[in-house]
């Protein structure tokens, strides 16, 4: 069944918040507080929905690559490197597609004065901290994946050595039981 533009636009504001009631009110619907939540039950929302989160949703493969990704960040993408200086270009870095790896920046701004009266010479420093996302996080995270690395320990016993096992079947589990084998 088709959806109505009525419908649609409950979709569209349903997904901005998650809020059956206040897309209710924005889609335009007379009583929102029961036709809201209403319309979730109603199965061509729902699909409607699931289907427009499944386009959203990062699926595992772009997961991977992006942890891969973050595991191989280079800070020199985002540096020009001339013999003993360099410079941040983020241009640099946004060319190459690697901005998502920056977790964050910092720019300090610190002015300073000097001399008095008409003679006061300020001067404006910036400094520019970058941050890459955590490559041994991700390295881990991809390890994990790969099961590089097992949180289990191997237990070896000396030669002839077993370790008796008892098995214990309390008495009312036994008479509910007997002959069902």
């Amino acid at each position: 069944m088709a959806l109505t533009n009525k419908r649609r636009v409950f979709i569209d504001e349903y997904l901005k918040d998650c809020n059956a009631t206040q897309a209710a009110i924005r889609a335009g619907y007379a009583h929102p507080n029961t036709q809201g939540p209403r319309l979730l039950l109603n199965v061509s929302i729902s699909d409607a929905i699931k289907a427009r989160l499944d386009e959203r949703a990062m699926k595992a493969d772009e997961v991977i690559e992006r942890l891969t990704s973050m595991a191989r960040g280079d800070m020199g993408d985002f540096m020009d490197i001339e013999r003993m200086t360099f410079s941040l270009n983020l241009a640099k870095a946004k060319e190459k597609g690697l901005t998502h790896l920056i977790h964050k920046i910092k720019d300090r701004v610190v002015m300073t004065s000097k001399g008095s009266g008409d003679d006061i010479e300020e001067t404006e420093t910036h400094t520019i901290e970058i941050e890459l996302y955590d490559a041994q996080t991700a390295l881990a995270h991809l390890g994990k994946y790969h099961k590089l690395f097992t949180d289990s320990a191997e237990l070896k016993l000396p030669e002839g050595f077993e370790i008796p096992v008892r098995v214990y079947i309390p008495e009312n589990f036994r008479e509910k039981h007997d002959g069902d084998t």
